[in-house]
């Protein structure tokens, strides 16, 4: 009787050349958006139907939903629903670009939104731990 790793033994390199791949796949797939980094994902728009691709910020995830607060470009000095958002760390185009990420909602609703893990397309980068805590004192 045969092994699994006899069989691999046999086959050579193009046996296990798959296997990595596969297990790489699997490790990366798995990795998806985690609390405290920022995503580039297909968040909806809060009212009506359709969906930008922006930046946003992970607060948590169950299952295969992610709640995320959003992050505009946009100009929101001034408006105590915003916080400046450091992007010098971030990867692609949004990097360096001035930005505000919403930690509150007119009339005390849920400033944040609910997105499909399936619409996570590209990792931004973490936190500060000033982002992080003004997160947490906000929700």
């Amino acid at each position: 009787m045969s092994s699994a790793l006899d069989l691999i033994r046999g086959a050579g390199w193009p046996i296990l050349a798959v296997m990595a791949a596969v297990v790489l796949l699997l490790v990366l797939r798995s990795r998806g958006p985690r609390p405290g980094e920022f995503w580039m994902a297909d968040v909806p728009f809060r009212e009506g139907s359709g969906s930008k691709d922006r930046p946003c910020y992970v607060v948590g995830r169950r299952g295969r939903t992610v709640r995320v607060l959003y992050v505009t470009s946009r100009d929101r000095t001034g408006d105590d629903r915003y916080v400046p958002v450091d992007t010098s760390g971030w990867s692609g185009r949004v990097a360096g670009r001035r930005s505000w990420m919403q930690i509150a909602e007119r009339r005390g609703a849920d400033p944040c939104l609910s997105v499909r893990r399936s619409a996570f397309r590209r990792y931004l980068g973490p936190a500060s731990a000033r982002e992080k805590a003004i997160v947490a004192s906000a929700l």
